[in-house]
């Protein structure tokens, strides 16, 4: 995954992370990165990557629960699980690739990011 294309931004750790602790965790096996997934149209919200795990095939999306300045808040939690939860339904609508559900992986700073998080859902 570090050594393939990203669609830019700052998530690239993020998601190179996010395959690891499933792949340690539970056997992950990496399938297609960002700029592997094919959709029709081109053009809207993508996927980072798939993966094969209980037996299934799984597109993932990962974001961050993180604020740059000041606190992050549930008004923040609530537009960030919207924003990305909008785009794994466009993304899932759009591929052409094959995957049985598709999961958000959410990264958080701490607990209390964490809460913020479950509570917004």
């Amino acid at each position: 995954m570090r050594t393939c294309p990203n669609a830019g931004g700052s998530s690239e750790k993020s998601e190179i992370l996010s395959f690891e602790l499933l792949q340690r965790c539970f056997g992950a096996d990496l399938q297609k990165t960002e700029m592997e997934v094919q959709y029709f149209p081109n053009g809207g919200a993508i996927t980072d990557y798939t993966c094969v795990m209980f037996s299934g095939t799984l597109g993932v999306s990962v974001t961050r629960a993180m604020k740059y300045h000041g606190d992050f808040t549930v008004e923040d939690a609530e537009r960030l699980l919207n924003q990305k939860l909008n785009g794994v339904l466009k993304s899932t609508k759009n591929t052409m690739e094959r995957w049985s559900k598709q999961i958000l992986h959410v990264w958080a700073a701490s607990l209390a990011e964490s809460v913020l998080i479950v509570r917004s859902l």
